[in-house]
């Protein structure tokens, strides 16, 4: 639980903290929505909210949505 809380603001994994706008794209990206419908969710521009989904990888150092699924539960990828 402390290390989801730590995750969701990008704290102890990159170098940069996340901000409040990618930390709401974030718990969007954890749940089966896809991108198009988050971002009409958070009454975002669909490209808006793909910068902030690349933005959150490159701080966490992943590629793709199963990793961050993996990282948010504490597990490694093969």
């Amino acid at each position: 639980m402390l290390r989801q809380l730590l995750l969701s603001y990008g704290v102890g994994i990159g170098n940069k903290s996340l901000t409040p706008a990618e930390r709401n794209v974030l718990h969007g990206l954890l749940t089966d929505r896809p991108e198009p419908l988050i971002a009409e969710d958070l009454a975002q521009n669909p490209a808006t909210m793909h910068e902030h989904v690349k933005s959150i990888y490159r701080k966490f150092g992943i590629s793709s949505r199963a990793m961050l699924m993996a990282l948010w539960l504490g597990r490694k990828l093969q």
